[in-house]
């Protein structure tokens, strides 16, 4: 999961596709360009999937010019017939010139267009070791069960007897979090895998994990060692580094 804002986003996979709009016209254009000191980007040039609304296009435009691209939105008509809304869901579609990048020729409107991506990746690289940074680790010994955070706080850990359910909800837990750090396992599933009776008996169990978590370590809340999203299910949160190993 990016950690870049929807704009941030949405600005990236637009510099994508400009990059691919330069590389295409190296090939059939490039000395149109040199004269008009302008890169054309046609309306069918882009794909607006990836903008959450087409007119977002607009927010994109401000970012990429506020970051040293000079991309400007022309919008030229095909027509300026106005029934033509009448049968378009998207009215962006009446245009055919969706825009031009300024530049002295290919060259420097590619080398642009990649300093703004790198722009863009360098902030989304600092936002994800900002958010490595926040992680609380915690370690969870399998052989013995205990629970402990690190760097240790007062030498504190939480025991969990080992093969009873609560610890089995543990174990399920990191096993899935080292696959997919964002999927939720089914209350149905940790039931079933940890040997609990039903649902309830199951939900009591992750509670409890919760309130001994919370209660042994401080700037640890019991729903943030462990996420419910309805109806997905459990799993260990965001903000939590959690591995099977004995003390660093």
């Amino acid at each position: 999961m990016s950690n870049l804002t929807l704009l941030e986003e949405e600005s990236l996979g637009i510099l994508r596709q400009l990059e691919y709009c330069c590389d295409r016209a190296e090939q059939q254009n490039s000395k149109e360009v040199e004269e008009k000191k302008y890169l054309e980007i046609s309306y069918v040039d882009i794909d607006f999937s990836v903008l959450k609304k087409p007119i977002d296009i607009c927010e994109v435009e401000g970012y990429l010019r506020e970051n040293g691209l000079d991309f400007r939105l022309t919008l030229d008509f095909i027509n300026d017939d106005p029934t033509i809304l009448e049968v378009s869901n998207n009215p962006l579609d009446i245009y055919t010139q969706l825009g031009i990048i300024n530049g002295n020729n290919i060259e420097d409107i590619k080398k642009k267009i990649k300093i703004s991506i790198n722009r863009v990746l360098l902030i989304e690289s600092k936002k994800e070791r900002e958010a490595k940074n926040t992680l609380l680790n915690f370690y969870f010994n399998k052989s013995n069960g205990e629970l402990s955070l690190y760097p240790k706080e007062m030498n504190k850990t939480c025991s969990f007897a080992v093969n009873k359910g609560r610890y089995k909800i543990i174990t399920i837990l990191i096993e899935e979090k080292n696959i997919d750090n964002d999927f939720y396992i089914s209350t149905d599933k940790i039931a079933q895998d940890c040997g609990y009776k039903d649902n309830q008996k199951c939900r009591e169990g992750i509670h409890a994990i919760r309130g001994k978590v919370e209660k042994t370590f401080t700037n640890i809340k019991g729903d943030e060692f462990i996420e419910v999203k309805q109806p997905d299910g459990y799993r260990i949160g965001k903000k939590i580094s959690l591995s099977f190993e004995d003390t660093p």
